[in-house]
């Protein structure tokens, strides 16, 4: 979405949304335990599992920017350029009417996307 870099032009469904994502990135964050493995192959053999999940906008909206950066010993996990703290003042911008960061105008146009898309399923559903 295109804006004059002060102010967000989006409509108030958009702004509604992007209300509801700040208190949802607020409310969740990725958690990460250890358990004991359910095939211990070793004595002290645990895993990894995911206790509390990230939004699934969240995750969508991380996708869309993949960072290019290699790490060896974690090649196999996503790596993204999006960080949490950008992406909450970003939606903190879009909630007062204001679209001033590169963070903020990504959000409104991922938001507006969003939007489309499920206005796209409602009518089809009718």
């Amino acid at each position: 979405m295109k804006n004059d870099g002060t102010n967000y032009a989006g409509g108030g469904a958009a702004r509604n949304r992007a209300q509801q994502y700040l208190a949802e990135l607020r409310a969740s964050r990725l958690e990460v335990v250890l358990i004991p493995a359910p095939q211990p192959s070793h004595s002290g053999h645990f895993v990894r599992v995911v206790q509390y999940a990230n939004p699934h906008w969240y995750r969508d909206f991380c996708g869309l920017y993949e960072s290019a950066r290699r790490d060896r010993i974690r090649w196999r996990k996503f790596k993204t350029k999006i960080k949490r703290r950008d992406t909450l003042r970003g939606l903190s911008e879009l909630v007062e009417g204001r679209c001033a960061s590169q963070y903020a105008d990504r959000l409104a146009a991922f938001i507006e996307s969003r939007e489309l898309e499920i206005e796209q399923l409602r009518r089809r559903a009718a």
